[in-house]
């Protein structure tokens, strides 16, 4: 039965069947209890995944024209917050002996 708990949260056991909406920018979850929560969401940028490859590309629009996603001029960085190149990947010794089965070839 759906209903509102005691400390005023709604709580859905089988939520109602709708139509998928495209056009919202929050959305509604509900927890393990059935609990409902709110949640935003998430500003969904270019990027294009091709398992088939497999590779991932970003930052390609020219500048100023993707809104507050990557385009050509964002510095990208893996395993760091500050990169200081278009790509720029950190990956210290600790990190290589705790990852050396499932690491890969360093390109020039």
């Amino acid at each position: 039965m759906n209903g509102w708990t005691s400390d005023g949260r709604l709580r859905i056991r089988k939520p109602p069947g709708a139509a998928v909406a495209t056009t919202l920018d929050k959305y509604m979850v509900v927890d393990n209890t059935g609990v409902v929560h709110w949640r935003s969401l998430r500003v969904h940028c270019d990027r294009v995944y091709d398992s088939a490859a497999p590779k991932m590309v970003t930052a390609w629009r020219p500048p100023g024209t993707n809104g507050n996603c990557p385009d050509q001029r964002w510095l990208m960085g893996i395993g760091m917050v500050s990169p200081l190149a278009k790509l720029h990947v950190e990956h210290n010794a600790t990190e290589l002996a705790a990852d050396a089965p499932n690491h890969g070839s360093v390109l020039g």
